[in-house]
């Protein structure tokens, strides 16, 4: 007697259902994209989802600005992008102090 899966859908079942596109677990994406729009819509996760990447965010200024050669770096590739605003008067101090916070 062969093994029963009961993770694997057939392509019957799934045909009865309307959604067999070919592939072995395409009925159940609806169900896992549904289970995915459920987790993100959910508040707590929403804000958990965001300390997250605020973290990271933090991180990367942190480390892109921690010496002043990176510093300098950044500020020489910005001036070559044409993005860097020599009237705002940025420092590097003031941009230590502002990551720090």
């Amino acid at each position: 007697m062969p093994l029963r899966r009961p993770w694997r859908t057939s392509k019957a079942r799934c045909a009865r259902a309307g959604t067999h596109q070919g592939g072995q677990f395409a009925c159940k994406a609806p169900l896992v994209n549904l289970m995915a729009a459920v987790a993100l819509r959910n508040p707590w996760r929403r804000k958990e989802i965001g300390k997250i990447v605020d973290f990271a965010a933090h991180r990367l200024l942190a480390d892109k600005f921690a010496t002043k050669e990176k510093w300098q770096q950044a500020v020489a590739e910005m001036k070559a992008d044409g993005v860097w605003d020599e009237k705002a008067g940025v420092k590097f101090e003031d941009m230590q102090q502002a990551v720090k916070t």
